[in-house]
């Protein structure tokens, strides 16, 4: 497990910098349903890439860290504070990071005209797509942090087929090698 640095009640793993492999060679598996075994094209050709040390949510961002925050909790199941929040789009996420960056008092990352992400600012924001593959995949080369099988998947996190059509408390099903939660289901995780 990666050290972990609580800001705000909320838990942040350190995830090291390194290199990884982004994407992946896509071949049916039979052994896959289709809700599994999708083809996505953003997603080749697989490349190394190099990604730099930053902190990550232990667990999606909750209903309950949302609304100590944002003062509101939007999401369509509200009946337990530790299922992740869900209903707001990226206007709303940015606002949430922002504020979030302003009590912790950090600077904020988001500007609020343009929408654009100032890097050099040390505030919360969304990751990128390279950091959050490679934090999901935290040292492993299969296609889920877990394994390659649809059982594996179950053991990571809560999909279309294992979810019932519904969100789940955080950190219910297994962590990656780093310690962080629901890197393949639930939603909305932040640096």
């Amino acid at each position: 497990m990666n050290k972990i640095e609580t800001i705000l009640d909320i838990p942040m793993v350190v995830i090291p910098g390194g290199t990884f492999l982004m994407g992946h060679d896509w071949k049916p598996d039979p052994t896959l349903p289709d809700t599994v075994n999708a083809y996505y094209p953003d997603e080749q050709p697989v490349r190394k890439m190099k990604v730099g040390a930053f902190q990550l949510g232990k667990t999606p961002v909750t209903q309950a860290q949302y609304a100590k925050i944002a003062g509101t909790n939007p999401s369509f199941f509200h009946d337990d504070e530790t299922l992740p929040v869900t209903n707001i789009g990226p206007f709303e996420i940015r606002a949430f990071l922002n504020k979030l960056s302003a009590v912790a008092g950090f600077a904020p990352c988001y500007d609020e005209a343009t929408k654009k992400c100032d890097f050099s600012k040390n505030g919360f924001r969304l990751p990128t797509e390279a950091e959050w593959e490679y934090a999901c995949r935290a040292g492993t080369a299969t296609h889920f942090n877990t394994g390659n099988t649809e059982r594996d998947l179950d053991r990571a996190g809560w999909y279309l087929a294992n979810s019932g059509g519904r969100t789940h408390p955080v950190a219910a099903k297994a962590p990656n090698a780093w310690g962080l939660y629901d890197m393949h289901g639930n939603v909305f995780e932040f640096c």
